[in-house]
């Protein structure tokens, strides 16, 4: 089967794991809460990634593994790329914020389950591009205590290693 890509738009969070390997997992990920076009096409690949429903829709968590092993032979892949509205390449989630609007790509394949004689769809996260972009707010509702531990700190000049 050549290699086939699917598409998805919606909100996106969680983009420090696009840049920053998710140690826990071994992989890189962005959580997508979908339009209602993008779920419609979600649906109808049946793959095996979770959809899943909060307060703010449906959304899934698209991911991309840092190693693979095919036929005993383990092969690696890279990060995601992730880029622009105007297709320049990012390199940083610092300022990025959740409910940025995304459009994703995803590799869409065939594997057998298993145990399973029939194939089944999955996908793998390919590149995500940023088309409207909320920039990262860090949130600094301090307590009282925590306040003042931090006070002064972002006056500090970064150390030169």
């Amino acid at each position: 089967m050549a290699k086939k890509y699917v598409y998805f738009k919606g909100k996106g969070s969680w983009f420090q794991h696009l840049f920053n390997l998710d140690q826990e997992y071994s992989k890189w990920h962005v959580t997508l809460h979908l339009t209602p076009e993008s779920l419609e096409e979600f649906r109808a690949l049946q793959v095996k990634t979770h959809l899943k429903k909060d307060d703010d829709g449906y959304y899934v968590k698209l991911s991309r593994p840092s190693s693979r092993v095919y036929s005993g032979k383990l092969t690696p892949f890279a990060p995601p790329q992730v880029f622009d509205k105007d297709g320049m390449p990012l390199t940083d989630s610092a300022r990025i914020g959740n409910g940025s609007d995304i459009t994703v790509k995803c590799e869409l394949y065939q594997y057998t389950p298993p145990g399973g004689k029939a194939r089944a769809n999955a996908i793998r996260l390919e590149s995500v591009r940023i088309d409207n972009l909320i920039p990262y707010e860090p949130n600094r509702d301090y307590t009282d205590e925590q306040a003042k531990a931090a006070a002064g700190l972002t006056d500090q000049p970064a150390p030169l290693f």
